[in-house]
């Protein structure tokens, strides 16, 4: 029997999704899944846990989960998860960490598409005019643009990055990619190194950020690098908001080096209500909701089954996590 906690907060319906998935796996019918909605309820859940499945991990848990082998994150991006502290405990015992990459790719690149079209079709404007009850056919019909033929750097080719790239080619876009790890893809016209990021910024019509925030990439999008981005170009944000330099953006933005940016994540979250980039009329804010959707507990489901069969055999995981990258 292997014994499976399950932490992904009060809505029970969370549980029941991914636990329905894993049922029907009839190779898995050993596999205890015991939900947990409280952290008191967890401290006690878990000193007999194997797996520990969740989106953070209350502080002091680890300590009691003396049986842990196995540390299954629920979403992508867990650096903040990562603590000096949780980091130092799976080290010492040899825990295995794995991350939830590819469940939330396919809403991700659409949420980016969708993005890219508000900003060149001027929705925010439009939608603004409706509120106001005001006809703004010839306000507004020469800043509209199209995506046909425009260049779109994706800085990350992992997964979701990969996606983007795939919506985009349906537009006749053309293709460009930075990403820290050597990567290959015939997705794209050309993958650069980290080091050739002002190369890339300066060939773009949309620079689409899907990068692991990373000492590396802490404020990547900073004042030297909007400096370098084509003019009129546009900035859309699906991955950290640690990875962009605010008051550098809110200034390339005000002098129209940059013509928009779309914020799925910002550097704190929530934005606290006296930010600035609430009220800019160049800038849409989607409140993190690019990873959200219907289906995205049943795809972690399917990658959990997949992964817990991996463990059982012997084999690889999934997703498996370089502590020290954080990703």
């Amino acid at each position: 029997m292997l014994n499976v906690v399950v932490f992904l907060g009060k809505d029970p319906a969370y549980f029941k999704t991914v636990a329905e998935v894993i049922a029907q796996e009839e190779d898995l019918a050993d596999v205890r899944l015991l939900p947990s909605q409280s952290r008191e309820h967890l401290a006690e859940a878990i000193a007999d846990a194997e797996v520990f499945l969740t989106f953070n991990i209350p502080k002091g848990v680890l300590a009691t989960a003396k049986k842990l082998r196995w540390l299954a994150m629920a979403q992508a991006g867990i650096e903040e998860e990562l603590t000096p502290e949780v980091a130092a405990t799976i080290r010492e015992r040899g825990i295995a960490v794995t991350n939830a990459s590819g469940v939330a790719s396919p809403m991700v690149a659409e949420q980016t598409l969708a993005l890219m079209l508000a900003l060149v079709r001027q929705l925010k404007p439009s939608i603004e005019y409706q509120q106001k009850k005001h006809w703004a056919f010839d306000l507004l019909r020469l800043q509209t643009d199209d995506l046909l033929g425009k260049t779109v750097a994706i800085l990350g080719l992992g997964n979701i990055g990969k996606h983007v790239a795939r919506l985009c080619q349906a537009f006749q876009m053309r293709l460009l990619a930075l990403d820290v790890e050597e990567v290959e893809s015939d997705l794209v016209e050309k993958v650069y190194p980290p080091h050739k990021l002002k190369e890339v910024l300066s060939q773009a019509d949309f620079v689409v950020l899907c990068l692991p925030l990373t000492q590396l990439t802490q404020n990547m999008m900073n004042s030297s690098a909007f400096k370098v981005m084509k003019p009129g170009s546009y900035l859309i944000n699906v991955a950290r908001g640690g990875l962009v330099d605010e008051s550098a953006l809110l200034e390339a933005l005000d002098s129209g080096q940059v013509a928009g940016a779309a914020l799925d994540v910002v550097a704190k979250q929530p934005l606290p209500k006296e930010s600035p980039l609430w009220e800019h009329p160049k800038i849409i804010i989607t409140h993190h909701l690019a990873g959200s959707g219907k289906k995205y507990f049943e795809r972690l489901g399917k990658l959990m089954a997949q992964n817990i069969r991996n463990y059982l055999e012997g084999r690889p995981l999934i997703n498996l996590v370089d502590i020290e990258r954080g990703y």
